[in-house]
């Protein structure tokens, strides 16, 4: 389990205990800095995923771009805001 890269050592006894507790301070650190904060995480297969990424408006626009998936929402007036502050 790791949050922005920092592994998490803290025992849990559970997978999806671990994974909450790394959730919540993803959210948290992402709420208190405005940093983006990523969870990762081993899947069944072993394999490394990112579980969950938080982001400001203009950092979702700034990645969909980056990756080539603009979408027609980001035109909304929900994410005026967003643009402004890119």
């Amino acid at each position: 389990m790791s949050v922005n890269g920092a592994d998490d050592a803290a025992p849990f006894p559970s997978n999806e205990t671990a994974t909450t507790a790394a959730r919540v301070r993803a959210r948290r650190l992402h709420l208190d800095t405005g940093v983006p904060a990523e969870v990762h995480a081993p899947n069944r297969s072993g394999n490394v995923e990112c579980l969950i990424r938080y982001l400001r408006p203009d950092q979702l626009m700034d990645l969909c771009q980056s990756q080539g998936k603009w979408h027609a929402a980001f035109d909304s007036p929900l994410f005026e805001t967003a643009r402004g502050l890119s």
